[in-house]
């Protein structure tokens, strides 16, 4: 008998859920500090609103991706303020793995249907679509590049990968 694989279904997280963890990366952080990171990381193309980040939070912790951990206490104006810290979770680097991997399939798939689209004598892309891609013929190595920032970032995690 044949053995089939059990797939598992792992939910994608959101740009924000996914920039939270990575944020968490290197040390637990309270919320200003997340939003902070994140706005420097992407180079203020993402900035998150303290709504959006507290509701993001809530439901990764939820999740079991993240926890809140001890903070230390750290002068504000002048008077000491107890913040809460929230610290990435075996299961939190494990999503970012997950969604490492899901976009790397992503981004050789789609680098793939361009080279097929491409190299098709036959057809090609309708001459609308192309006149919109007006910077088309970078995109495989834009997809390349890609997969290549990702594939640097996995040893941050210091796990073994596949």
């Amino acid at each position: 008998m044949d053995k089939q694989r059990l797939k598992v279904y792992v939910p994608a997280t959101t740009p924000i859920e996914l920039n939270i963890l990575i944020s968490l990366l290197a040390e637990p952080r309270h919320g200003l500090g997340i939003i902070q990171e994140i706005a420097e990381r992407t180079e203020n193309e993402m900035f998150l609103s303290p709504g959006t980040l507290y509701s993001a939070l809530k439901r990764m912790d939820k999740s079991g991706w993240i926890q809140q951990v001890e903070g230390g206490i750290e002068p504000a104006d002048g008077n000491a303020e107890r913040r809460t810290y929230h610290a990435l979770t075996r299961a939190g680097q494990r999503m970012i793995i997950n969604e490492l991997d899901r976009m790397e399939r992503f981004v050789i798939e789609t680098r793939d249907l361009i080279t097929k689209v491409r190299d098709d004598d036959q057809g090609g892309m309708p001459e609308r679509q192309e006149q919109n891609c007006s910077d088309g013929d970078d995109l495989p190595e834009k997809a390349l590049e890609l997969n290549r920032f990702w594939r640097s970032k996995k040893p941050l995690l210091g796990l073994s990968l596949k």
